[in-house]
């Protein structure tokens, strides 16, 4: 027997930033491929990178979809209230956050980060 998110007895709450691209593999091919305009301009176009834009994927719609509670805000005022309202829904809920695709790759300690993330150096 399959069971969908919405029929399980506990309920959660997942929040899920979207910016619409492979944001760790496309700030590597940028500093790969162009780092000089990169730090300059901060983002490169589509057509300079490789497959790391993604179209638009709606999660809380998704969620919707399957029975779940669904939000969707651009905002940090919009936040307060999605949260209010899914916490009330009584079942599964997802809010979608859109997040600015270039701000958030340049958020301080990214590089920290990263650095979690290295593949271990060779001897």
């Amino acid at each position: 027997m399959m069971m969908s998110g919405g029929e399980v007895i506990a309920k959660m709450l997942s929040m899920v930033l979207c910016d619409k691209q492979w944001g760790m593999v496309k700030m590597n091919q940028q500093f790969a491929l162009r780092p000089i305009k990169t730090l300059i301009k901060k983002s490169l176009g589509p057509e300079e990178t490789i497959n790391a834009d993604l179209g638009e994927i709606e999660f809380d719609k998704l969620a919707e979809s399957m029975g779940a509670h669904g939000e969707r805000v651009s905002n940090l005022q919009q936040l307060e209230l999605a949260l209010k309202r899914s916490l009330a829904a009584e079942k599964c809920a997802v809010i979608h956050i859109d997040v600015d695709p270039v701000k958030h790759m340049w958020a301080p300690n990214l590089i920290d980060f990263k650095n979690m993330h290295e593949e271990p150096k060779g001897k």
